[in-house]
């Protein structure tokens, strides 16, 4: 399987702020196909994949899940001509579309497909919707950017299904059009809440092993759906769940044609893997 494909196959489905369900035949497809998964619909646009870890995980099917997620919505910049199908291109060096944040939910879709040939933890993929602003974003009809993962932490959370990290793949404007990777890490010191020394700790060990392990990522902090599940996970002061965002640069951002470099993608495939094998 070509994670570039995949990714390719996301982008072009205009699954906009509010239209998200566009995507979900795609994903219920892929799942049934490629991964032993039971999916969950939450509040009509989100969605919920839990993978148990594979024969090859000894000791770690009864481990706590770990979260990869990433958002289902694009921004709209066809307005009312909406297409059927969104333009990509792939280049020698570059994948060209609308990307945010069809890479998150291509690799998220991949590392599934790959859990099972690999000495992963069990996994649940979170696809949620409305994380981007926009005109869509209307507070006194109740939709707010990062609705989708406040639904979803919720759900979780009521069924006793707290992952013990949630890892957030999406696409980092910080590059300017050169090729990197950014870790975004700190959620309280955007969202300015207080959390529990335990959460620190644990969060502090996980960007050491980041960035001793991948010395190439750069450590820095940006608004996301990170930040939301984040709180909503440690919202409890029972809890620490750490959250995190492993992130490609994207250029042009929020706009037609955004571009992310090849290797980008395939290095967060491989950091990711990488990280769920080892289980530190």
């Amino acid at each position: 399987m070509d994670i570039i494909n995949l990714i390719k196959q996301c982008a072009e489905i205009p699954s906009y702020s509010t239209q998200e369900h566009r995507i979900h035949p795609f994903i219920y497809d892929f799942v049934k196909t490629h991964i032993p998964g039971e999916i969950e619909l939450i509040h009509k646009n989100n969605l919920i994949v839990s993978i148990p870890s594979s024969p090859q995980a000894d000791g770690k099917k009864d481990l706590p899940f770990i979260a990869l997620t990433a958002h289902l919505d694009k921004i709209n910049h066809f307005k009312d001509t909406l297409p059927d199908t969104l333009p990509v291109r792939i280049t020698s060096d570059k994948i060209i579309g609308q990307l945010d944040d069809a890479v998150g939910v291509g690799i998220c879709l991949f590392l599934g497909y790959l859990s099972q040939t690999s000495g992963f933890p069990p996994l649940l993929l979170l696809f949620s919707e409305m994380e981007e602003n926009g005109e869509y974003v209307d507070a006194k009809q109740g939709l707010v950017s990062g609705l989708g993962a406040q639904r979803i932490a919720r759900h979780l959370i009521a069924a006793g299904k707290i992952p013990r990290l949630v890892v957030t793949i999406d696409t980092t404007p910080f590059y300017r059009g050169n090729p990197g990777i950014s870790l975004y890490s700190r959620f309280w010191e955007i969202s300015k809440t207080d959390v529990s020394k335990e959460l620190v700790r644990a969060t502090e060990n996980l960007e050491s092993y980041f960035l001793t392990t991948f010395p190439d990522i750069m450590h820095k902090n940006n608004t996301n759906d990170f930040i939301t599940y984040g709180k909503a996970f440690n919202a409890n002061p029972d809890h620490f769940v750490p959250s995190i965002a492993l992130e490609p640069g994207i250029y042009p951002y929020h706009q037609p044609g955004e571009g992310v470099f090849l290797p980008d993608i395939r290095r967060i495939v491989s950091i990711i893997t990488t990280f769920l094998n080892q289980h530190p």
